[in-house]
């Protein structure tokens, strides 16, 4: 096994005779894929609940994610999804919300969209809040930033705008939502219900 949770996260389906197609179909429908080629099968397990495509938008890497059965991600899937979602600037990794992830199914749901969410801001370790904090008076950052504890995203969408991502975010109540519409994104996290 190798430091990066990213690598060898597909393997080829088993022979003949060494698991049954439905228990591969499961295996691979709960599982985290780094690869979107990989897509289709996940589609044939869990037909009615689309994955989640999400790009981030400084590492350039991609990442797909099925709902988990039961609704419970393991150490596995969770370890792939900090990876993905870390500090791009130190490689710092924090665990991360999944309410978050819960919010852009919902977010796909009520808008019909199967298109990529986009990542532009996830985990921020300390050094990385202080630093863009520290860049102007007036960046936006919170000292206390709910990004430092793994519970907030900036996100954008491949087929649903701006605008029409803060609505269907305010619609959910499950946090707050921040609306930059100059920079073209929005903020989610899991704290208390508001907006700006």
């Amino acid at each position: 096994m190798t430091d990066n949770p990213q690598s060898n996260l597909a393997g080829g389906p088993a022979g003949p005779g060494t698991e049954s197609v439905d228990r591969q179909r499961r295996k691979l429908a709960a599982f985290l894929f780094a690869a979107p080629a990989i897509l289709t099968h996940g589609r044939e397990a869990l037909a009615s609940v689309p994955p989640l495509q999400l790009r981030h938008l400084h590492t350039e890497e991609r990442l797909v994610i099925f709902r988990p059965p039961g609704g419970s991600f393991d150490r596995d899937q969770l370890s792939h999804i900090q990876w993905f979602l870390r500090d791009f600037r130190t490689g710092d990794t924090h665990d991360i919300n999944p309410r978050l992830l819960e919010a852009m199914w919902r977010i796909q749901q009520r808008t019909d969209s199967e298109g990529t969410f986009e990542i532009i801001s996830a985990y921020r370790s300390p050094a990385t809040n202080d630093m863009l904090r520290n860049r102007s008076a007036n960046s936006g950052v919170a000292r206390k930033s709910h990004h430092m504890s793994g519970n907030a995203l900036d996100i954008r969408h491949s087929e649903v705008g701006v605008g029409g991502l803060r609505k269907t975010a305010l619609s959910l109540r499950m946090g707050g939502v921040g609306y930059y519409p100059k920079s073209g994104f929005i903020h989610i996290d899991t704290g208390k219900v508001r907006s700006w």
